[in-house]
């Protein structure tokens, strides 16, 4: 519905090819809505970006910041038990089509290089992506959660979600906790915890 993305990419080259790209990138005042009802599902401050390195030749991607200033979020249980986010994403089967009324071509079919006549490489023969976050950091978040699937439907309204999370790596084996506090209604605390395993071999 809303938003202003800013970026500053910069590109370093080797043999007419990158060899680093490195960006810094902020949104602000961003905010999305069901299509279906037009409420506002997420939205924003700001989102700051900083100083993400992509090596293409490594496959890697180092990041050393990632901040997310007074999200505001909505997650409400139906009756049915669908949630509503789902009204985020629209229905593409009409959507995908071109003005002809033909489906578009499959971006996923092999095709030949123009130049060299050869077949790409698979996207399952290339290496996996190496990334890592320094630090991850929510401020000022805002949740307002709502359970009608319930015999008795439930409401609350998180606020002040405050949390930070430090040395997220793929390659990393070691056990991760993202912990975040807040209050619920202005009057009683709340912690939400959250933990997984990144390894070499699993990439979730």
């Amino acid at each position: 519905r809303s938003g202003t993305l800013y970026s500053e990419v910069g590109v370093q080259l080797g043999d007419f090819s990158p060899q680093e790209i490195l960006i810094d990138l902020k949104i602000n005042d961003f905010a999305t809505e069901l299509h279906e009802t037009r409420a506002t599902a997420f939205e924003l401050a700001e989102l700051n970006l900083l100083e993400m390195l992509i090596k293409p030749g490594d496959s890697s991607i180092d990041i050393a910041s990632l901040q997310l200033v007074e999200p505001v979020g909505s997650l409400h249980v139906l009756e049915d038990g669908r949630l509503n986010v789902n009204g985020v994403i629209r229905d593409t089967d009409d959507n995908d089509r071109s003005s002809d009324g033909s489906a578009p071509e499959s971006a996923s079919a092999p095709q030949k290089n123009p130049a060299k006549g050869e077949e790409p490489t698979s996207e399952q023969d290339a290496p996996p992506w190496d990334v890592r976050l320094g630090e991850f950091a929510i401020e000022r978040g805002r949740l307002d959660f709502a359970d009608d699937s319930l015999p008795l439907p439930f409401q609350a309204n998180i606020a002040e979600i405050s949390g930070r999370l430090t040395d997220l790596d793929t390659r990393a084996a070691a056990p991760l906790a993202l912990e975040l506090s807040g209050s619920v209604d202005g009057y009683a605390p709340v912690g939400i915890k959250a933990a997984g395993i990144y390894a070499q071999d699993k990439r979730d």
